[in-house]
């Protein structure tokens, strides 16, 4: 299979037709459906149940939907990358992130880097950041340490620099905030504590968890998918979260109907954000990366 065949599936199950698709692609309908045939003759089961009128996929179409989906976007980036790397002499340099506060935080040390090195930036989930950073697939990322891993940095060959630190604070609706300048712990048994990463995680959780321990011993907490449901969420009094004090105006739209403030009585002091490496990591684009970071433009 190739990406011509691929992309002739996705384009087909989408329409449902092979009609459609050869219209589209200026094809004749039997040639699609020959190419397609071909297809599954390669995957080795059905992939569409033609209809009289139609065609729709079969279970194993659907899945193979999401799979060539993937593959497409693989391919495309990888494309991508490579055309970059062959118009630049730039060397490559492949950053990870986790949110977007700390994307906040790499964007401007990034643009000063970029006529210098071929960027490759990827947002994971913390332990995926930590695993691809020890693999060698990224250089380097940055991730929040505000509770022990599995273990010190250090001891699983990992180096650390710390970039950012700062409180943390609560967003709630201005609907539900009240008056004063801080917010009850309570309020946290009250609200579920929701709050974003991009892939399935409890690394967030497990430290939020941690530091509100010694006031509040039960609270329901889980992630959503995406950062704008997030704030819907938080507006709409539908749950409470978390979030960096200090890089709110990087990343938050202030007509969001969220106010942001403390917890009365927990210390906040915990948002540690540090640019992790490997210890045996020499590339120079890293130590430009760490220079770029210190520099007062990241508002700190």
């Amino acid at each position: 299979m190739d990406q011509k065949q691929l992309t002739l599936f996705i384009e087909t199950a989408q329409l449902g037709s092979f009609q459609q698709a050869a219209l589209k692609n200026l094809l004749s309908q039997r040639a699609v459906s020959k190419r397609l045939r071909a297809l599954e003759d390669e995957v080795g089961t059905p992939l569409f149940d033609r209809q009289r009128n139609q065609v729709v996929l079969t279970p194993a179409g659907q899945h193979f939907l999401t799979r060539a989906q993937e593959i497409l976007e693989t391919m495309h980036a990888a494309s991508t990358e490579a055309q970059r790397l062959g118009t630049h002499h730039a060397q490559r340099l492949a950053v990870g992130y986790f949110s977007p506060f700390d994307g906040a935080l790499l964007r401007p040390a990034l643009s000063r880097l970029t006529p210098h090195y071929a960027l490759t930036i990827e947002e994971k989930g913390m332990e995926h950041l930590i695993s691809d950073v020890l693999l060698g697939h990224l250089d380097c990322a940055v991730i929040l340490h505000h509770l022990p891993l599995d273990g010190p940095l250090d001891q699983v060959n990992l180096a650390s620099e710390t970039i950012f630190q700062g409180h943390t604070t609560m967003g709630i609706s201005a609907a539900l905030a009240g008056e004063g300048p801080t917010l009850a712990p309570q309020l946290l048994t009250q609200l579920p504590v929701i709050y974003y990463i991009s892939e399935p995680s409890t690394y967030l959780e497990t430290g939020f968890r941690h530091s509100v321990a010694p006031v509040v011993d039960h609270l329901t907490i889980h992630r959503v998918p995406s950062f704008e449901q997030l704030q819907l969420l938080v507006g709409l009094g539908q749950g409470v979260s978390f979030y960096p004090e200090k890089l709110l105006s990087a990343v938050v739209n202030p007509h969001a109907g969220i106010v942001y403030r403390r917890l009365a009585g927990i210390d906040t002091a915990n948002e540690t954000f540090q640019l992790i490496y490997r210890k045996d990591c020499h590339h120079p684009g890293v130590r430009a990366l760490l220079r770029a970071l210190r520099q007062p433009a990241n508002g700190r």
